[in-house]
């Protein structure tokens, strides 16, 4: 009798050691074939609690570990330490994913100048949010070191961002320029008429260029050259337009002036010939007249 006695205690134990230790080793595929209403079968109705509650919080763990934070974290008691630390877990992940995808949502409208909030993140979570803004910080930098002026607006001529470049023509800061209307800034002949590229980017969905005069308040006018690129958002309708402007003042004013040039060495051409025939027939009234050339000069 005392050897089944014995028998029915240590061979029950044993398997539950037996999980016990698996457990610990973080094999969680335990599965204790206990059945008994004393309290042998109490310890192993616990360890079978224990076993179903690591296997939810492992499968909780997977998923999010593949990127589906939607799973529900189950916390069993205000003691459950691992429940609380993976709410934790899954809270940081889904803020640095929130900031990210607000950063995505600014860049692709064209709001340049917006960053995350580093402080409301910790650790390499910080890193992670820190990396992110030095990343559209560099992307800005490199459009503002652009020598051509340039600018995003949204698809009601707000501007969303403007490069320094451009900035630096009207005379403004870039944070005064923001929230304006493009075309009460740069007033060229083309603003709020069909001949705007950026109005037949956005309408026609692909990119357009023109050529006009800009009159903006620093009271310099400005021949430009000018293109406009559609903006699209992820589900690819048309939110604003990307312009790139090139300065052609100069070029066509030598463009002006050597055709003066042109014109004046024809004209000067054809009168050395009348001139030289009127020499050669004795004639010594010749044309001289220099206020063609005085006009050119000026």
């Amino acid at each position: 009798m005392a050897f089944f006695l014995t028998r029915g205690i240590t061979v029950p134990l044993a398997k539950i050691v037996a999980a016990a230790r698996g457990l610990a080793q973080g094999d969680i595929t335990q599965n204790i074939q206990i059945s008994r209403s004393d309290e042998i079968g109490d310890l192993a109705d616990s360890f079978k609690e224990l076993i179903v509650a690591q296997q939810n919080k492992a499968d909780v763990a997977s998923q999010i570990a593949q990127g589906n934070l939607d799973k529900e974290i189950q916390v069993l008691s205000d003691d459950d330490m691992l429940g609380f630390a993976m709410t934790e877990m899954k809270e940081n992940i889904l803020s640095v994913l929130a900031d990210t995808e607000e950063m995505v949502r600014a860049s692709v409208d064209g709001r340049l100048e917006v960053r995350a909030d580093e402080q409301r993140h910790h650790g390499d979570w910080k890193r992670i949010i820190r990396g992110l803004n030095q990343s559209v910080s560099a992307l800005v930098g490199h459009i503002d070191a652009m020598p051509a002026p340039a600018m995003i607006i949204d698809s009601e001529y707000n501007v969303r961002y403007m490069n320094k470049t451009a900035a630096g023509l009207l005379g403004k800061s870039q944070a005064q320029l923001i929230g304006t209307k493009c075309y009460n800034n740069f007033k060229t002949e083309d603003c709020n008429t069909e001949n705007c590229a950026c109005r037949k980017a956005m309408s026609t969905r692909a990119a357009a260029a023109s050529e006009t005069v800009a009159r903006p308040d620093t009271g310099a006018t400005y021949e430009i050259a000018y293109s406009g690129i559609p903006l699209r958002d992820e589900k690819q309708n048309i939110i604003g337009a990307f312009e790139v402007i090139s300065d052609q003042t100069a070029v066509k004013q030598a463009a002006r002036v050597a055709g003066k040039q042109a014109a004046y060495q024809g004209t000067e051409v054809e009168r050395l010939v009348t001139n030289l025939k009127a020499v050669a027939q004795g004639k010594l009234t010749l044309d001289t007249n220099i206020e063609q050339f005085m006009m050119i000069q000026r």
